[in-house]
């Protein structure tokens, strides 16, 4: 976020709490017997600050599989974004797509819907300021909200975006999903199969124009997106690993 930001003062500050928080895990590292991280880029990232990769694995976030069904969202073509806006990752990249590429969007698709759910909303973010926009604030249940839409919006642009794991797997189950670079960090996925990358106005209408011209196409991705967190994500599996790997430390 420091590079991110034109203000010196912040931009300082942030760099700043950067590197307290680097010191703070290489002392954490050398009191810990083992680290789990739930990315390879957090692997790879601990390896280099001198943790045994034999202490070292990687479980992502997982899902029960028995909670999610089947069905196909609705064919409606709908957006929609569902995180916390009070973490100012979240709040950056909502922002920079609202600004940046929505109008673009909003000129070509005048019917299409952005919607935006979640925590702390600001005030501005609202129709007026945004034509196409509607704001759902928290949902109830998020499974439901997100199996109503068809396209899962991850628009993260720094380190440390949050996009909630159990929705985003749950996006990857059930919708197709454009995002930026750092919006899928930690999902092993295949480019244009399981996630859309977009990171400019032409890369959002490409992969949109496919979905409104393709809609077939798009159902055919999503059962190959469901056999692949069946593969990668069942918390039955990973609960197997994370056992063992405790039961190897033990036994050091």
């Amino acid at each position: 976020m420091a590079d991110g930001t034109k203000n010196v003062a912040k931009k300082f500050y942030l760099k700043h709490l950067a590197k307290k928080l680097e010191l703070f895990e290489i002392d954490v590292i050398k009191r810990v017997h083992g680290i789990v991280t739930i990315t390879k880029d957090d692997y790879t990232k601990y390896a280099s600050l001198n943790a045994k990769r034999s202490n070292l694995i990687t479980i992502p976030f997982g899902i029960n599989l028995a909670e999610y069904s089947d069905e196909d969202p609705p064919e409606e073509m709908s957006l929609f974004h569902l995180g916390s806006l009070e973490w100012p990752p979240n709040i950056e990249g909502v922002t920079w797509f609202l600004e940046q590429i929505w109008p673009a969007i909003r000129k070509e698709f005048p019917n299409l819907v952005f919607y935006l759910a979640g925590r702390k909303i600001p005030a501005e973010f609202n129709e007026e300021n945004y034509p196409g926009i509607k704001v759902v604030g928290e949902v109830a249940d998020a499974k439901k909200f997100i199996s109503s839409k068809s396209i899962m919006l991850v628009p993260i642009l720094s380190a440390g975006g949050q996009v909630s794991e159990n929705n985003r797997r749950h996006g990857t189950w059930k919708n197709w999903i454009p995002s930026t670079k750092l919006g899928a960090e930690g999902i092993d996925f295949k480019e244009n199969e399981d996630i859309y990358l977009a990171e400019t106005i032409t890369d959002f209408l490409k992969h949109l124009r496919d979905f409104h011209e393709n809609p077939e196409k798009i159902n055919t991705q999503k059962k190959v997106s469901r056999e692949f967190v069946c593969a990668n994500f069942d918390n039955q599996k990973l609960s197997i690993q994370l056992t063992e790997f405790y039961l190897n430390l033990l036994d050091k």
